[in-house]
């Protein structure tokens, strides 16, 4: 019965430390970057994922609706609530954007954003280290949340 899902709860895959939390950024939007620490992550997702003990996996979730619920440098929980779908910054329709990457542990962005001349050159060396760098390497976000981890909150 739904005709979109803007406004749908986003909800942390892990729980971690908010390495940047983001409003209006382009391309991404408002955002949310967790940080899951080596130590924290089950076994389950070291082995899935081939996460080697020196690297963290960092989440990204994108045009979220709003800014974000939660602050830079917060913990969050598995499960907690991070924002709502949206369409900010280069989206035409309501979605979620989700990237997965590993790399060095205790990273934070305190800003990120490329492709606009106002872009201060720090935001655009922030979007190419987390985006092009090869130090935060991507990976297949299914193979993650293909392992059934934790319980969707109620």
């Amino acid at each position: 019965e739904r005709t979109t899902i803007q406004g749908v709860g986003v909800q942390s895959v892990l729980a971690g430390r908010v390495a940047a939390s983001l409003s209006n950024t382009y391309p991404f939007g408002n955002l949310v970057i967790i940080e899951t620490p080596n130590q924290a992550l089950p076994q389950a997702v070291k082995s899935a994922l081939g996460i080697t003990s020196e690297k963290s996996l960092y989440l990204l979730y994108a045009h979220m609706d709003a800014p974000p619920l939660v602050a830079s440098d917060s913990q969050v929980a598995a499960c907690q609530l991070i924002g709502q779908v949206g369409k900010s910054g280069n989206a035409v329709e309501p979605h979620l954007h989700l990237e997965v990457r590993s790399g060095p542990p205790g990273a934070s962005f305190d800003s990120l954003g490329y492709y606009q001349a106002d872009n201060t050159e720090q935001e655009k060396a922030n979007y190419l280290l987390w985006r092009t760098s090869g130090v935060f390497q991507h990976m297949d976000p299914m193979l993650l949340l293909n392992l059934g981890l934790g319980t969707p909150a109620p």
